[in-house]
């Protein structure tokens, strides 16, 4: 069972791929539940809880919002007779949780910096590209960095490939060439902890060694089999890091800390979202709380 986020083409292709579907559909966008085919009974539950659901020969996928996953789960959680149906749908329903709300003792632990505490975190998103969707090559990157810092960021992802649909794929040397003075400059002019947004080992590896802390993959460790969980920060099965591994040993995969570092870098992918935002629970009860960072985009709200 797996809780995927489909945020472009790739992703839809690879999860039609995933289930054995015959002709992928590359529209698919938004959250899925990723079903076995061992159970048919939970994909025919999601269906008839109202979520559109894609079949295939290895496995089904359930496609809906996080809401209406966990609020699908909830029910078939309650509503299935056999035990392991109802132990398969409590796991999605504890997936869908874990995204938005994470389990206590997640706190993010980073090399050198403390996060603060009890408040929305604001990251401030820095383009070192020229064709981001937004602002792509607009500004120095530097000098928006800095801007940030005195605007009130708590952390400042910066970025050297875009992730806008149909955007040109851009190599590890120039994505690298882009990124590791900015995230250097960054790091030595400011106090606060720098992100690389990257899927691939050999950038993330530069911007550690020029004073990164975290590194923010929007495939979720999918793309580059060097960010793997196994060579860096254990991820749980919910799918959230666990900050507190050991070190990992001598020739271990680029995600490590820089120098002098005691702990290493918070690994943030596909799933795992900051400290305070609201459980689909607290919305379905009319509730609000405040979000956290949010993974990927580096868009907080409130």
């Amino acid at each position: 069972m797996r809780l995927i986020e489909l945020q472009n083409e790739a992703d839809s292709v690879q999860a039609c791929r995933a289930i054995g579907r015959t002709v992928p559909d590359a529209n698919l966008r938004g959250w899925a539940a990723l079903v076995p085919a061992g159970l048919p009974a939970l994909t025919e539950g999601l269906r008839q809880s109202g979520l559109p659901v894609l079949t295939g020969a290895t496995g089904a996928l359930a496609l809906g919002s996080i809401g209406q996953i966990w609020l699908a789960a909830r029910s078939l959680a309650d509503a299935l007779d056999r035990e392991p149906l109802r132990d398969a749908a409590r796991d999605l329903l504890r997936r869908a949780e874990s995204v938005e709300s994470p389990a206590a003792a997640s706190t993010w632990q980073l090399p050198r910096t403390r996060l603060p505490q009890g408040r929305t975190l604001v990251m401030g998103v820095v383009n070192a590209t020229p064709d981001s969707f937004s602002d792509g090559g607009a500004y120095d990157p530097v000098k928006r960095g800095l801007r940030l810092a005195e605007e009130g960021a708590d952390i400042l992802d910066v970025g050297g490939e875009s992730t806008r649909p149909n955007a040109a794929p851009v190599d590890a040397a120039e994505e690298r060439r882009r990124t590791e003075s900015v995230v250097r400059e960054l790091a030595r002019q400011t106090r606060l902890p720098i992100s690389i947004d990257t899927t691939k080992a050999s950038v993330a590896a530069a911007a550690l060694d020029a004073g990164a802390e975290i590194v923010n993959d929007v495939s979720g460790l999918a793309r580059d089999p060097e960010l793997a969980p196994r060579s860096g920060p254990r991820i749980r099965q919910d799918g959230c890091p666990q900050s507190d591994a050991p070190a990992p040993p001598a020739g271990a995969h680029p995600a490590r800390p820089a120098p002098g570092a005691g702990r290493l870098p918070q690994v943030l992918h596909r799933g795992c979202y900051g400290q305070g935002r609201s459980r689909p629970a607290d919305r379905e009860r009319g509730r609000r709380r405040d979000w956290g960072v949010e993974r990927g985009s580096g868009v907080t709200g409130a």
